[in-house]
């Protein structure tokens, strides 16, 4: 997550112009992927010299990694702040959990999520060896020791947690970034969209993978 600007910082000011640079950028990368995204733009955004980019990145890949390390960091904090405050709920409020806060988490990063989004439908993982794609993984299974409890829960199913984590994520990933074309497609307002795709990838993940039916069920019901 990009650092918030402190009082007496401005324009001019190093911190301020990479973290500017670093905001554009994402937006840039966000909407056009990593061959698409304009130095020239980013650099108009900001109001600096193309120097400037260069100057605190060396080049474009270099920019780039700058946004995914913040990326990466965003999830970082997001996984660290579930695990501590909800790790004694049980099993399926845990699940709850989860999902509403990682739909949180794409609201408020909504760029970044859509980062993830564009990279991976396009198959454009340009930066293999960035922060991101380096850590995202031990991220995954932080996530997937708080769903699962340790010891596993008896609740669960037999799953392959590895896919499911990544699956259920990208659901939620992908449900959320196409929130702003379905009034368009299909006549269903933006907010109500993602309200009941979140409930529903609440209801199938758990009556999938949930051995007692009938406690998921009444949980549903609650």
């Amino acid at each position: 997550m990009v650092r918030p600007i402190k009082a007496g910082e401005g324009k001019g000011n190093v911190d301020w112009t990479k973290e500017k640079l670093i905001q554009a950028a994402a937006s840039q990368f966000a909407l056009h992927g990593f061959e698409g995204a304009s130095l020239s733009k980013i650099r108009e955004q900001v109001g600096v010299k193309n120097s400037t980019i260069m100057y605190h990145f060396k080049s474009k890949q270099g920019l780039y990694l700058a946004v995914t390390k913040h990326l990466e960091q965003s999830l970082s904090d997001f996984v660290e702040r579930i695990v501590k405050h909800h790790s004694c709920l049980p099993v399926m409020e845990r699940f709850k959990v989860f999902c509403f806060e990682l739909q949180r988490w794409c609201g408020v990063e909504q760029t970044f999520a859509s980062i993830i989004v564009q990279e991976t439908m396009n198959k454009q993982l340009h930066s293999a060896d960035s922060f991101i794609y380096q850590n995202i993984g031990k991220h995954f299974e932080q996530a997937i020791l708080f769903l699962q409890g340790s010891p596993i829960d008896p609740l669960w199913r037999e799953i392959n947690w590895q896919i499911f984590i990544v699956n259920l994520i990208f659901s939620i990933l992908v449900g959320q970034a196409i929130s702003i074309a379905v009034p368009i497609t299909l006549g269903i307002d933006e907010q109500r969209y993602k309200t009941e795709q979140l409930s529903e990838v609440l209801r199938i993940n758990l009556i999938a993978n949930i051995n007692d039916q009938q406690a998921v069920l009444i949980f549903l019901n609650d």
